[in-house]
């Protein structure tokens, strides 16, 4: 699955989004990217909201949420 993912330039990235650390959002592909950054911090966001919203967006079919928490 992931090889259809690959090889896009489409890529769209942002910082600081909504509260969202990075969002990058592929339309060409029909996937968004919800990283959040949690290292020495107290893991309290809505991280369904971030993800309906990305689901929200036109041309966004998949939602990847990665949250960086290894504490």
């Amino acid at each position: 699955m992931a090889e259809e993912f690959l090889g896009s330039d489409a890529w769209e990235i942002s910082t600081q989004e909504s509260f969202v650390d990075v969002y990058a959002k592929n339309t060409e592909r029909g996937i968004a990217l919800v990283l959040e950054n949690k290292i020495s911090h107290q893991l309290n966001n809505p991280l369904d909201r971030y993800a309906a919203h990305a689901l929200g967006e036109p041309g966004v079919a998949a939602v990847l949420v990665v949250v960086l928490a290894p504490e």
